[in-house]
């Protein structure tokens, strides 16, 4: 158990940050979409003004046509237009995919103080697409984006500062900025401010404090963070120890890809079957309700 808890400990490491930090040029679906979100944020500020028939081809699916209507605007310098123009030569939306293209609009963009660019600039140079890898660039980029609340940016730097990647390690820096992303409800900023409290890096041990970041994120659908709170449940770590919940929770991160199996073997020796008949309903009804209402 340890080892799989230890091995769940350093989940905000690699495999974690390139699922979450992943270029919009080539990288993971997950974070493609999470880049498409932060763009439509955007868009949605835009819709009032002149970009509206533009949007409204977009979400048509009319790539074409989106791109026509907002190229002219990018050319005449507003950073917005820049932005989406990079992103749609980033995704081959209405043009062929062409990554040098997309860094010069969003360099653009960026440099005229677009935080959708600066993250997504700063995505480039984390993992050198186009250019050469430069993590000190990258997190230039990521600052400046954070300093404007994207949390996304937020949690990178924060990664960067708690690694010492582009940044010199930092553990009260990297606290300081996965809290500001937590606080903004990213939830794997969210489980990796559990993990620093739980570890007592950057700040004073508190498993109460842990198991409380844990379930933020873990009502997100966070499977990690899911496993956390059983194993947390499981110890009595920052919770009262309860060996129902703790079973309920680790059905939930296995419904969602967590490997528990042992963990659910150990506990089960816990419970006669009426217990785990209803941590089992507890799972299943937190499940259900896409967990609103879990144990």
């Amino acid at each position: 158990m340890t080892e799989i808890w230890k091995g769940t400990q350093i989940f905000c490491g690699l495999s974690a940050r390139w699922n979450q930090i992943a270029t919009i040029l080539g990288g993971a679906q997950r974070i493609a979409q999470s880049s498409i979100f932060v763009l439509f944020i955007s868009l949605t500020h835009a819709a009032a003004d002149e970009y509206e028939e533009g949007l409204a081809a977009y979400n048509a699916g009319n790539y074409k046509t989106a791109f026509k209507i907002w190229k002219p605007e990018a050319e005449r310098g507003d950073a917005r237009a820049q932005a989406i123009i990079g992103f749609m030569y980033s995704s081959g939306q209405g043009v062929p995919a062409d990554p040098l293209k997309a860094i010069k609009w969003f360099r653009l963009a960026a440099e005229q103080g677009n935080s959708v660019a600066q993250l997504n600039l700063a995505m480039i140079y984390d993992r050198g697409i186009g250019v050469e890898r430069d993590l000190e660039i990258a997190a230039s980029w990521y600052r400046l984006a954070a300093d404007q609340s994207v949390p996304t940016a937020q949690y990178a730097l924060g990664y960067m500062y708690h690694f010492g990647e582009g940044v010199s390690k930092d553990y009260e820096k990297a606290l300081h900025w996965y809290r500001k992303a937590a606080q903004l409800g990213l939830a794997d900023a969210q489980f990796a401010l559990g993990q620093m409290y739980r570890s007592g890096t950057g700040t004073e041990l508190d498993h109460v404090t842990a198991a409380r970041w844990y379930r933020h994120a873990a009502e997100q659908g966070h499977p990690d963070s899911q496993f956390a709170i059983g194993f947390m449940n499981e110890f009595g770590l920052g919770v009262p120890q309860n060996f129902v919940r703790a079973y309920s929770w680790y059905l939930i991160a296995a419904s969602n890809g967590a490997d528990v199996e042992k963990h659910l073997e150990v506990v089960s020796t816990h419970l006669n079957e009426e217990e785990k008949l209803e941590a089992s309903r507890n799972a299943e009804v937190c499940i259900e309700t896409n967990y609103s209402d879990c144990p």
